[in-house]
């Protein structure tokens, strides 16, 4: 039986916690520069994830502050070799190494991820005065290397980190070894080594849920918590919220679809009921190609269970562990409102096409990148019943299609559809697209709208409809919350093809009472 190394992992996206749930915290990148006569720096959103570090002679001490309770923590900086600080890489929350070079400017970064939810800081401090300038190396630090496998040992990654970029700081998966110059992948998703032979085109040999136990279906490209969700949906609940909990139902098998390696296993928590209730989320990996990702578990399997204990956050699985197809892997959790499982297939010889796709294309957003349809891969007489349950998002209506939508079909450059970023942070946080009877959705990370909704539905027949990726300028959506017997509107404006401004409030287009305006960028 292997053991667990826990470790910040990049799988992410958008998409994790779907109708699914999802955290909208912004991120916080700053910049504390102090002076050579003050050794000390601190990151200036006190009231976001922010960095203090203090000298002590040569070493460098840093805490955290702003952070979630249960998060996963990654530490690097852009000079200093950290391979022997046992912070780096195991989720705390205060951070030490030895300076071994004068550096002017040494930057120390902090990522905190709940989920694919990520959010970074960063701090400078000058340390050129306390010893003799060594030159600069371009060659990665000598260390222990770490196993990835049986029989195997990871690649040293060899990168410069530069936090602050367009598309936020990279997830911690991707940083797994100190690094300096550049960075090497692996052939496998977010840059991991491949452990299963190469097959661009596997057929999915078992069902993930019992068909009988199936409600209805949806295909990825929904429009959910400020996100453009990568993943499918199997509905296979009521989809109400739980108001009492007495443990996992255990009514809802899950099956690996095809022989797999798990990779990975994240764990997060909900509330439930006023208990605290986890859930799991797999990473496994089916060809060299092909991984796929199954969400919405609890509780595991007997075999995988016997793997832990499990830490919250993501725990990699070294070594990996062989499943077959079609043996239990865990069951539905029961949790999540949407009374949904989550399943997202990734193709790294399929690349989508995507409004900025040098937002996708750095090496971190593989799964937005490699995304493909997960139905297309079972059989043709199990994929045609799939077809046949699919339903629309917003009244769960009959959907008769048997073409796979993908979240990249709404990225549509030039126009309103799409996922939206605020600078630095990983996850959008703002979603404009259609559901699959053509309704037109606006998607907030966060329940900013009147009546503590985060999402705007209108309907083809209403006043106010146009199709997003037929906004080329400027264009208001209201819609009725009947619930407060008011309306609520949002206002998108492209101001140019990779900004927008989306004001949003209470009352009607013509008759608006703003809440706030969100500027954000492709």
């Amino acid at each position: 039986m292997g053991f667990l190394r826990l470790l910040g992992v990049l799988l992410v996206v958008a998409g994790l916690l779907v109708a699914c749930g999802g955290d909208g915290t912004a991120e916080a990148v700053t910049d504390g520069r102090t002076t050579a006569d003050a050794p000390t720096a601190s990151t200036s959103e006190l009231d976001d994830l922010a960095i203090s570090c203090s000298l002590d002679n040569e070493q460098v001490l840093c805490a955290a502050t702003g952070y979630t309770e249960g998060a996963w923590m990654y530490w690097w900086t852009n000079a200093e070799d950290i391979t022997n600080s046992g912070d780096a890489q195991n989720g705390s929350a205060t951070f030490t190494f030895t300076i071994t070079r004068a550096h002017p400017s040494l930057s120390i970064n902090l990522e905190e991820c709940m989920g694919n939810d990520c959010q970074a800081a960063t701090t400078t401090l000058d340390t050129a005065n306390l010893m003799p300038s060594k030159p600069a190396t371009t060659t990665a630090p000598e260390a222990n290397p770490s196993p990835t496998r049986a029989g195997a040992t990871a690649v040293p990654v060899v990168r410069n980190d530069s936090p602050g970029t367009a598309s936020g700081n990279p997830p911690p998966a991707a940083r797994t070894r100190p690094a300096t110059e550049q960075w090497v992948r692996g052939d496998g998703l977010g840059g991991r080594e491949c452990v299963a032979s190469s097959n661009p085109q596997p057929t999915f040999t078992h069902e993930v849920v019992p068909l009988e136990l199936i409600r209805h279906t949806a295909p990825p490209g929904s429009v959910f918590t400020g996100m453009l969700k990568n993943h499918m949906y199997f509905f296979v609940g009521p989809g109400i919220p739980v108001e009492e909990w007495s443990g996992y139902p255990r009514s809802v098998p899950m099956y690996a679809p095809i022989d797999s390696w798990l990779h990975s296993i994240h764990v997060y928590k909900s509330s439930v009921a006023g208990q605290e209730v986890f859930e799991y989320e797999f990473i496994l990996e089916a060809t060299c190609e092909v991984w796929y990702r199954l969400s919405h578990l609890g509780p595991l399997s007997d075999r995988i269970e016997a793997l832990g204990p499990f830490e919250l956050g993501y725990n990699m699985v070294d070594p990996v562990l062989h499943v077959e197809g079609g043996e239990l892997v865990a069951y539905w959790s029961g949790v999540n409102p949407g009374g949904n499982v989550d399943l997202g297939v990734f193709n790294t010889t399929v690349k989508q096409i995507l409004a900025n796709q040098d937002r996708y294309s750095d090496g971190y957003h593989d799964q937005q990148l490699y995304e493909d349809c997960p139905l297309d891969y079972f059989p043709e007489e199990l994929r045609m019943k799939y077809y046949s349950m699919l339903a629309e998002e917003n009244t769960a209506e009959p959907v008769e299609t048997e073409t796979c939508r993908r979240s990249a079909d709404q990225s549509v450059a030039g126009t309103i559809s799409g996922s939206w970023y605020v600078p630095d942070r990983y996850s959008p946080v703002l979603a404009v697209g259609t559901s699959l009877l053509g309704s037109a959705r606006v998607s907030f990370a966060e329940a900013v709208l009147p009546g503590e909704a985060a999402d705007l539905r209108v309907g083809p027949d209403r006043s106010t409809y146009i199709h997003p990726a037929h906004v080329t300028s400027e264009h208001c959506y209201q819609q009725a919350n009947d619930d407060l017997h008011m309306h609520m509107y949002v206002n998108l404006k492209l101001v140019t093809p990779t900004e927008l401004e989306a004001e949003y409030g209470s009352g009607t287009c013509a008759n608006r009472t703003p809440i706030s305006t969100l500027r954000v960028r492709r």
